[in-house]
């Protein structure tokens, strides 16, 4: 079975927690660069921003030290594993999971018609000598601008076109993270759902997706 380091960041509240994702916030003192301070990333997993090097060795001594540890281990698990094998584990992820993915989505994006303008962004770990071999172990409602930028600050780039052409207007759209490697799924509405409060919170899909086998 797979396990993860139990660090992670600081409770923040959500303007903050969004600044931070995007590198734009030392994940220690939590200042930004409109407190004059310039941010550095870790030289390691380049996950984490520091405004000094005091800042990065305290955060060290307090858990990154662990999770820049558990990051690498992801990345290295996707370089040793063939990029074959990876792309079609991915793939089955994402479609055995299909009805969990519409849960989350539902969950995410249904209040309040958040759908139209935002997007559901899962960040997955991958574990390809286990079962599941995927787990979601982050989750953010972000608009596109947003999702676009903390896509990019990954290396990785965000389609121009989220669909095809021809795709139905009333669509929820899931963004599967997986070390830098995305997958966008689309997720129909049907007049029924649109019209009916839906029955789980995000937490409690998220958790039932997570118990997908593949």
């Amino acid at each position: 079975s797979s396990s993860t380091s139990k660090y992670k960041p600081a409770d923040l509240d959500p303007a903050l927690e969004a600044l931070r994702k995007r590198g734009l916030m030392c994940q220690n003192c939590r200042k930004t660069p409109d407190d004059g301070c310039k941010l550095m990333n870790c030289s390691r997993c380049r996950s984490a921003h520091y405004c000094s090097k005091n800042c990065q060795l305290e955060d060290w001594k307090n858990g990154h030290k662990a999770w820049c540890a558990h990051i690498i281990q992801q990345r290295k698990y996707i370089a040793d594993a063939s990029s074959d094998q990876f792309a079609v584990e991915y793939a089955a992820w994402a479609k055995y999971n299909r009805p969990r993915i519409s849960y989350a989505a539902g969950a995410a994006l249904l209040p309040d018609s958040k759908w139209k303008t935002h997007r559901l962004l899962l960040g997955l770990s991958y574990f390809p000598n286990s079962t599941p071999k995927f787990k979601v172990d982050s989750y953010d409602i972000v608009t596109v601008k947003q999702l676009r930028e903390q896509v990019e600050s990954t290396g990785s780039s965000y389609p121009d076109r989220e669909l095809p052409p021809g795709a139905p207007a009333d669509v929820m759209i899931v963004c599967a993270m997986c070390k830098g490697i995305m997958r966008v799924i689309p997720v129909g509405i049907s007049d029924d759902v649109k019209n009916n409060p839906f029955p789980y919170s995000l937490p409690e899909a998220i958790n039932f997706l997570n118990q997908g086998q593949v």
